[in-house]
């Protein structure tokens, strides 16, 4: 009896535990390893040569050094595009590139001169002319000005510098030169003037970004830091803790905390309304030129989120949500999506 007990007790362990490992493995295959759905990650050095990778260890180089950086990039549908001084657009992964004959505002050096605002069906991009706002409708093979402005509101002279949709949907738009602010609410409302109540944010080359429904104002100069609003642009309160330099790009990567990249003083990460360095694992004096937030789904449908920067020494990943950083590739980035 006590043999039939042990060995029963051996068998019920045994299927337990082949019962345990069933969903994660098959055929040998470890299901938190395999990924069912990857991301493609772009970017660019300040050469203006374009790659991209799976995995951030191997690369495809999709075009070549031509002296001009790349301002911003972005995949819409099976389409990429990519800004220099113009507009360039690939429909077949980066074989080919097809430049767009007009012009993108020369004043906007990021990324968010471009936005992808899926529910409006719309890519919008600053440009000059008009009010400066153009839109595509097509994944960017077809640009239309646009020309829905509230009536009796001003249109920016020098055009529109950067783009930012909070999480409720409300799309903004800012031209710094101008130091004016418009707010569009849904794809068929008319571009509406925000009235920015705070004066000491004065004109300087600030871009938009946001976290969640919180409105940002990043200097790029560094010269008057980052500010936020939580009443779409009305009111605004300055963030402590950054630098005293240039604020190269500004991004809440995978819906995380704001992060904003630096000239030489690395990453710096919004903890409540102030800043903290967190440079473990990048080299010093690096500058973080570009932040991108990608996701991984795994066979077993787990998602993993990773963040990379395009950086002065490299190209370097966290999976840790940015709280340490580990060397990919060297180079000087510029651009990333």
């Amino acid at each position: 009896m006590r043999v039939y007990t042990l060995r029963f007790s051996m068998v019920v362990l045994l299927l337990v535990t082949l019962s345990s490992q069933s969903c994660k493995r098959f055929n040998g295959i470890d299901n938190d390893q395999v990924i069912k759905k990857p991301y493609t990650l772009f970017y660019s050095d300040m050469q203006g040569s374009l790659y991209n990778t799976n995995d951030g260890n191997k690369i495809r180089y999709l075009f070549p050094p031509d002296g001009v950086p790349t301002r911003a990039l972005m995949t819409k549908g099976t389409n990429l595009i990519f800004i220099k001084v113009n507009l360039h657009l690939s429909e077949d992964n980066g074989l080919n590139f097809n430049p767009k004959q007009f012009s993108v505002n020369p004043l906007a050096f990021w990324q968010n001169v471009l936005v992808d605002v899926k529910d409006h069906n719309r890519l919008y991009l600053g440009t000059t002319g008009g009010g400066g706002i153009s839109y595509s409708t097509d994944s960017g093979r077809s640009w239309v000005t646009d020309t829905k402005w509230k009536t009796g509101v001003a249109q920016p002279i020098s055009g529109i510098h950067s783009f930012t949709q909070l999480s409720n949907g409300k799309l903004f738009a800012y031209s710094y030169t101008e130091h004016l602010l418009y707010r569009r609410d849904d794809a068929n409302a008319d571009w509406d003037q925000v009235t920015i109540k705070n004066t000491n944010i004065t004109a300087s080359p600030y871009y938009l970004t946001h976290v969640n429904n919180t409105l940002v104002l990043v200097d790029y100069s560094g010269v008057h830091g980052a500010w936020f609003s939580n009443n779409e642009g009305e009111d605004w309160v300055q963030y402590t803790g950054l630098p005293n330099t240039e604020l190269l790009c500004a991004t809440a990567p995978n819906n995380g905390p704001l992060m904003v990249g630096t000239d030489s003083a690395g990453i710096y990460i919004l903890q409540g309304t102030n800043f903290v360095p967190s440079n473990n694992g990048l080299t010093n004096l690096t500058s973080v030129r570009g932040i991108a937030g990608k996701t991984n789904l795994y066979k077993n449908d787990v998602s993993r989120e990773e963040i990379y920067l395009s950086t002065s020494q490299g190209l370097f990943k966290s999976i840790d949500g940015g709280l340490s950083w580990v060397f990919l590739q060297p180079g000087n980035y510029n651009s990333i999506y």
